[in-house]
């Protein structure tokens, strides 16, 4: 995973080189794992019109799950 995509505030980088499936879904599954220890249960995710943000959303999702 590259360290340079974490900002202070966002996550940026380069969907094709930098958000691959693994790193998306790990992501995921950090976020959800905050989300239950936080006594969460359940989240929202959208996104913006970019072609790459429905598969992003799909491996995000399967990462939470």
């Amino acid at each position: 995973m590259n360290p340079y995509i974490f900002r202070k505030y966002d996550i940026r980088g380069i969907v094709e080189t930098d958000f691959t499936p693994d790193v998306v879904a790990n992501l995921g599954m950090a976020f959800g794992t905050y989300i239950k220890r936080s006594g969460g249960n359940q989240v929202s995710i959208s996104g913006d019109i970019r072609l790459t943000t429905p598969r992003l959303i799909e491996y995000f999702s399967q990462g939470m799950i």
